[in-house]
């Protein structure tokens, strides 16, 4: 219950970095004064070696692919949002995750850190490259209640005022400004 919780959603493939969460978040050192747990939501190849890790590691929780209201339930009981992908396009749960007002870590290679991951207001940006930067990210949002609390009313203002509609006016007054 006191526990701060990381989440992922998405598929579990070795492009989403789902390997490397649990890697960076195992090195964390375990405090009982400040206890985490990370879940995992989602489906895919990996999804049954990433079970067997849960049953090594009790602060790791994996549900399986999950919609609707049990995936909400998810993102309200969690505290901070992880998306270590080595590549992905967009990265929709991103704005899942901000509208639950959930800081964000993701790595540079989430194609939406440029337009909603601002580095140290709405989450962190971490390299790809290194599971230590990723540790390192996670620890200090562990640790660091304030600033957790601040991205999190920032990760949510940032969403409100962002859609599809505004994203497309933005381009087309750049491709505008450029022609001209």
């Amino acid at each position: 219950e006191d526990a701060v919780i990381f989440l992922y959603v998405g598929r579990m493939e070795a492009c989403k970095g789902v390997l490397e969460l649990i890697d960076a978040f195992t090195h964390q050192p375990i405090d009982d004064a400040k206890p985490s747990g990370l879940l995992l939501v989602g489906d895919g190849s990996l999804f049954e070696s990433i079970t067997q890790k849960s049953i090594t590691d009790l602060r790791i929780k994996v549900t399986g692919r999950l919609s609707g209201s049990e995936l909400l339930d998810m993102y309200a009981i969690s505290d901070i949002f992880v998306l270590a992908s080595s590549f992905e396009s967009w990265g929709l749960v991103v704005n899942e995750a901000m509208s639950a007002g959930l800081p964000v870590i993701a790595t540079d290679k989430v194609g939406c850190v440029d337009d909603l991951v601002v580095d140290g207001e709405t989450g962190l940006v971490v390299s790809s490259e290194s599971r230590q930067t990723l540790s390192v990210a996670m620890r200090n949002l562990l640790d660091d209640i304030s600033l957790r609390n601040t991205m999190s009313c920032n990760a949510r203002n940032l969403i409100k005022g962002w859609s599809l509609e505004n994203e497309a006016e933005i381009i087309v007054s750049a491709w505008e400004k450029v022609s001209s």
